[in-house]
């Protein structure tokens, strides 16, 4: 995603359809990149750190396997059926461009994009959280494999 701070409002503006279109068929390569993403924490925290884990870091991980579940089963495909529709809702601007307003669309875009902003900075979250917890999952473990 080329994106590292939501583009201005002048873009949304002024870009042009087929920029915009490049934006969302963007966004609809890395949607399933991060489903894969997400089912492979979920498969790494369900299949091999939960018998690990300590007593004091089970109501995190159980947060953190909610949280990629929702991911897995509403979220992105959720994210991936409204950029969908905006591609329809752009094949419709190009089947009639002088019959319509683009305002409608590119509102709607930017609506997406900060979406995925928002659900791109929270998985980056997400993922730091999961490394540190099972870094120190993974010490413990060592520690008491060493002592004992």
């Amino acid at each position: 995603m080329k994106y590292l701070m939501r583009p201005t409002s002048e873009y949304l503006d002024q870009a042009s359809l087929k920029e915009l279109n490049h934006d969302s068929r963007e966004w609809l390569s890395e949607i399933p990149f991060w489903q894969d993403e997400v089912k492979f924490l979920l498969n790494l925290s369900s299949k091999n750190m939960l018998e690990f884990v300590q007593e004091e870091h089970v109501e995190r991980a159980g947060k953190v396997f909610q949280t990629l579940n929702a991911w897995q089963d509403e979220v992105l495909p959720g994210l991936k059926q409204k950029v969908t529709q905006h591609e329809l809702h752009l094949g419709a601007l190009l089947e009639n461009p002088f019959e319509q307003d683009t305002t409608a669309y590119r509102v709607e875009h930017g609506l997406i994009l900060d979406e995925i902003m928002k659900f791109m900075q929270k998985f980056k979250e997400l993922k730091s959280e999961i490394f540190r917890v099972t870094e120190k999952i993974l010490d413990e473990f060592r520690g008491k494999h060493l002592l004992g």
